[in-house]
């Protein structure tokens, strides 16, 4: 019929990876669902303290990213020239918030 000495192995193999199929498919949704709500948590933790408000379309989001950041590259071009005018500029380095 059958030899034990293949049957056994292959049925503690077989019930492993039932038992490993089950548990990620009880873990892994669980841990996402977890990691998700978290990471929408930070987002609008991060979201609040810029003290924006939450009904800006997307264009004017873009616009308002990209006058910050052309004031990050106009206060580095300004301090570039005080440096190179020979200016000590002891003020920190600008901070870019995106």
């Amino acid at each position: 019929m059958s030899d034990n000495s293949v049957l056994l192995p292959c049925a503690v193999l077989g019930a492993f990876c039932l038992v490993m199929l089950i548990f990620f498919s009880w873990w892994f949704p669980r841990t996402w669902r977890r990691g998700n709500k978290q990471e929408q948590e930070d987002f609008e933790a991060a979201f609040e303290s810029t003290g924006e408000r939450g009904d800006l379309t997307q264009m004017e989001r873009i616009r308002i990213a990209g006058q910050r950041a052309r004031e990050y590259l106009e206060s580095v071009e300004a301090k570039n020239r005080a440096r190179a005018e020979g200016v000590d500029v002891n003020e920190p380095p600008p901070v870019y918030r995106p």
